[in-house]
């Protein structure tokens, strides 16, 4: 295995906060809609996070 440095370790941790938090915000309208859903566009677009709970 091989051994990531502190700044690639720190990268892709906020990598992962990221697509989370971007998930969340474009996810959480459609929470507990039946499903699967087939979205090709968010409408409207947030410009904002939105208030998530589940990062």
């Amino acid at each position: 295995m091989s051994k990531l440095g502190r700044q690639t370790y720190l990268e892709k941790v906020y990598a992962c906060w990221l697509g989370k938090n971007i998930g969340g915000t474009l996810g959480g309208p459609h929470e507990g809609k039946p499903g699967p859903l087939e979205l090709t566009f968010y409408d409207p677009v947030p410009t904002e996070p939105a208030a998530n709970d589940d990062l």
